[in-house]
């Protein structure tokens, strides 16, 4: 059940993202047909892989290793390098009874794209390994990152990490384990080591979703313990926690935290604005934000807004735009 799941859920999350300006927001489709018309791709080999955000451009892998790039400025799509990246595999064989070939494939690719102020880093969620990506490809490190606590055993396939990014040194990232204990919010931050490969877990009881916020913390959804979640934030150099006071106005109900896939379906898109002091996150009824402090007001949008997809990641582009995946209609961007 946990892996047909799972397999549901990155299907899902394959397809959308979305963009948005403060006052009011038009819906513009981008990595879709107009995009598969200018790079020659068809529909069928546009399948996402990952994408992240760097600074103002947004790099987006295809299952056959391209990475392509957009930003707000250029609105042009141009093709930035190849890497080997991670396919699609029947994860209901267990891991260790796949051929030889396709484990060494899933293990030696790239299977997510990770953004840090150096530029972008290709990241393998089995094999550890992790290094720079630039217009000559993929420069693995030497050192693997220590990614044993994302598998409950060696037969079993890695849980996603959302909201990865990088900072001194370190990679940061989001990781729900509501798989393994339904019904309960057993979150954590995972802190790989660089260095040394070393990964650190800091628990985050509670915690629905975070993401970067100002230096050395975390904003985050938490559960409160009735329907509607608390803003709170998180330092991760001495491990407190502390309660915003700004409210969310998404309900949740206690049953939707019986699995992975209600909660996150109900609210996600978490992101900070650090240039502006905004705070975006996304529900079923579309794209909320706080201005400087204020409380979260729901931002109007011109044209059509989907369910939130479930473990959304989002960002905020050095534009302003904020970035999140929404369900259903490929990548779409809204601006003013």
């Amino acid at each position: 059940m946990r892996q047909n799941l799972r397999k549901t859920l990155t299907f899902l999350v394959a397809l959308t993202l979305c963009f948005t300006y403060m006052a009011i927001g038009q819906a513009e489709e981008i990595f879709s047909e107009t995009f598969q018309d200018s790079s020659g791709i068809s529909s069928r080999n546009n399948v996402r892989i990952s994408e992240t955000v760097v600074g103002n451009t947004i790099y987006y892998m295809i299952q056959d290793g391209s990475i392509y790039t957009w930003n707000p400025d250029q609105r042009v799509y141009e093709h930035f390098t190849n890497v080997e990246a991670r396919q699609f595999i029947n994860i209901e064989i267990p891991f260790t009874h796949q051929s030889e070939a396709v484990q060494k494939a899933y293990t030696e690719t790239v299977s997510m794209l990770v953004p840090s102020e150096e530029g972008l880093y290709g990241f393998n969620d089995i094999s550890g390994l992790i290094g720079l990506i630039d217009k000559d490809g993929w420069h693995k490190n030497e050192v693997r990152l220590d990614t044993s606590k994302l598998r409950s055993s060696e037969d079993d396939y890695p849980d996603q990490l959302i909201n990865s990014f990088m900072y001194n040194g370190k990679m940061y990232a989001f990781y729900d384990r509501i798989w393994i204990n339904p019904g309960t919010i057993d979150t954590s931050l995972l802190v790989f080591n660089l260095a040394d490969g070393t990964c650190d877990v800091k628990k985050l009881p509670g915690v629905i979703v975070f993401n970067r916020y100002k230096q050395n913390k975390l904003i985050c959804i938490k559960d409160s313990g009735n329907d509607l979640p608390i803003l709170s934030v998180y330092d991760f150099t001495s491990s407190a926690m502390n309660d915003l006071g700004i409210s969310i106005p998404t309900s949740i109900s206690r049953g939707d935290f019986s699995l992975s896939w209600q909660v996150h379906s109900k609210i996600g898109g978490l992101a900070y604005d650090q240039v502006r002091d905004r705070i975006y996150y996304a529900d079923d009824s579309g794209i909320w934000g706080s201005f400087e402090g204020k409380p979260f007001e729901q931002i109007p949008l011109k044209g059509p807004w989907l369910r939130v997809s479930p473990l959304a990641r989002a960002y905020v582009l050095s534009s302003g735009d904020y970035v999140t995946l929404n369900g259903g209609l490929g990548i779409r961007c809204f601006e003013p």
